[in-house]
């Protein structure tokens, strides 16, 4: 679907049964993401060490692996419409009502979403990269 100032036009696609139900997938695994973040913040007690460095690695494990699986989805899925992810171009337009069609500039890439999505990846690692040196600096000490 394109929308400008004057005119709403497109046509309508269909998309693979496996594309929709990776895009569903990617926001289940997130909220198991938040939820692996979380929950050793309540019951930081009863873990121990090792069950939250787990969990650590789990979260990471799983938040790279949504970050690369929706990259690589909708680089196919990019691919067939508009040739890449990231780009900008002149796409040939069909108005409705009229015969032919009409180049259009336009820009495509990721939204704000995937650009936070990504700071958080790289966040969580700087986290987790800080305590393990403050952790062997206080180990250094003792």
């Amino acid at each position: 679907m394109t929308i400008a100032p004057q005119v709403m036009t497109g046509e309508l696609s269909f998309v693979p049964e496996i594309f929709t139900t990776v895009m569903f997938v990617i926001p289940i695994v997130s909220f198991i993401v938040a939820l692996l973040l979380i929950i050793p913040l309540f019951i930081q007690k009863a873990l121990g060490k090792k069950w939250r460095l787990l969990l650590r690695i789990g979260s990471f494990v799983l938040i790279s692996g949504t970050m690369i699986l929706f990259v690589v989805a909708m680089s196919a899925f990019a691919e067939v419409g508009v040739g890449s992810l990231i780009g900008q171009g002149t796409i040939d337009i069909s108005i409705q009502g009229e015969e032919g069609t009409s180049p259009l500039l336009c820009h495509w890439g990721p939204a704000l979403g995937f650009w936070l999505y990504g700071t958080a990846t790289i966040l969580l690692v700087t986290l987790y990269l800080f305590q393990y040196k403050k952790k062997k600096q206080a180990e250094k000490l003792l």
